[in-house]
């Protein structure tokens, strides 16, 4: 059971996690899969005392497939499919536990869409914020850099030809990050 990727992941899984991803594999814009989710099922059934006895991948297959001959591609590409929903899940869980970095990307992407009145709204919005992370410094400097690269980006987006000292300000913000 080690050696199998999927199983690993699963059992990195806290009690919380697992309902979440539970939760999150049932999403139909995440998971257009019928097979991730009667995979997941089964594996819920078995979680977490009794995960060993499907690394038989025949077992598995015919809990998930009863009606078909055994096929090995088919039980791998469906642990490969859940393994990447799982790594979307992780990705996902890290990104809401930052919430700074959620509302830098969604600054940068409201520069991208070229909505300027919800830019400066968001760009409001982080300014009000920057206050509370001040506290460390460490991820206050990394916050300011990230922010400064992406107003430096929104202004090369909208092509005045006017000076704007955002590249020295990321410059700064940098050297303050790393020194």
């Amino acid at each position: 059971m080690e050696k199998i990727k999927l199983f690993q992941y699963i059992s990195s899984f806290n009690d919380k996690e697992w309902e979440r991803f539970s939760q999150f594999i049932r999403s139909p814009y995440l998971n257009q899969n019928e097979v991730n989710i009667r995979l997941m099922e089964v594996i819920d059934a078995y979680y977490p005392n009794r995960l060993t006895l499907l690394t038989d991948k025949k077992f598995l297959h015919n809990l998930l497939f009863p009606q078909q001959t055994y096929e090995d591609k088919a039980v791998r590409y469906a642990m490969s499919d859940l393994c990447q929903l799982i790594e979307l899940f992780f990705a996902i869980e890290a990104f809401q536990s930052h919430p700074y970095q959620k509302e830098l990307v969604l600054l940068d992407e409201l520069s991208k869409r070229e909505l300027s009145k919800a830019y400066a709204q968001q760009q409001r919005r982080i300014d009000k914020q920057t206050e509370q992370l001040q506290t460390n410094i460490k991820d206050f400097s990394l916050f300011q850099f990230q922010m400064h690269k992406i107003k430096e980006r929104h202004f090369q987006r909208q092509r005045v030809r006017k000076y704007d000292n955002g590249v020295q300000q990321v410059v700064n913000t940098f050297d303050f990050y790393y020194y």
